[in-house]
């Protein structure tokens, strides 16, 4: 069964533009497009949708207000020309901030995420395009920053903040450990405690209560989380502890 999707944007060219992706993207099915947020009510009395693509700026009713008025809504996709909204955006549960102009292969990236989490057993079957390499963005004091997932060591909590280890830097959104849980999707992060977040790749070594990060970082693995570590790093022998 395909993905039932809306386009909710005023302005025509944009709608064109995503409208033109999902035709490529077997699994979507474009349902109707919407100049307002008010068309895109109507539609979801009327009609079942899975996936929004929802534009931000709009007459009479922000997207982001938009969501907010919804009790049930379907999963979002974001695509907006203001990179600013992209925390309040995430904090709202949306799949994935795209800034406009929007590239096939990221819109993409954007549906992989969406597939992940709806857990459809799905993955998006398209014509062409190329996937990019996956970003995030993080908002810390008044400054919106672009961060490489491939560039994250780890994530570690830090109150209602996460301290995000970045290649010899950090970065301190005020995001919860739960919020980029759900964020990283993709099964390339893994939670081994309930304040630490890790990117299997750079998992050199652990035991039974420890992760090794890049051969220098130790991580604790929480006690409830040590049988979906084993788990997700394919590991099914017995572990000492250090």
């Amino acid at each position: 069964m395909k993905t039932r999707c809306i386009i909710v944007d005023d302005e025509p060219l944009a709608r064109e533009l995503i409208a033109g992706y999902i035709e490529k993207i077997d699994n979507l099915e474009l349902v109707s497009l919407c100049s307002t947020a008010m068309d895109a009510f109507q539609v979801l009395k009327e009609k079942n949708i899975d996936l929004i693509f929802l534009d931000i700026n709009m007459p009479q009713i922000t997207g982001i207000d938009f969501i907010r008025s919804l009790k049930n809504p379907p999963r979002v996709i974001i695509v907006s020309a203001h990179k600013e909204y992209a925390l309040e955006g995430f904090e709202l549960d949306v799949v994935d901030y795209l800034l406009k102009p929007v590239s096939f292969s990221r819109l993409l990236k954007a549906v992989d995420k969406y597939f992940a989490l709806s857990n459809t057993g799905n993955q998006p079957r398209v014509d062409d395009g190329e996937r990019a390499e996956e970003f995030i963005y993080l908002k810390e004091n008044k400054k919106v920053i672009k961060v490489m997932l491939g560039e994250i060591d780890y994530i570690e909590a830090m109150g209602e903040y996460c301290q995000v280890y970045i290649e010899g830097r950090r970065i301190i959104p005020k995001m919860s450990i739960k919020s980029f849980e759900d964020l990283l999707t993709d099964k390339s992060f893994l939670r081994i405690h309930k304040s630490v977040i890790v990117p299997i790749k750079k998992i050199t070594a652990f035991s039974a209560s420890t992760i090794e990060v890049n051969k220098k970082k130790e991580l604790p693995i929480g006690r409830s989380y040590k049988k979906s570590v084993q788990h997700a790093l394919h590991y099914h022998g017995k572990l000492q502890e250090v």
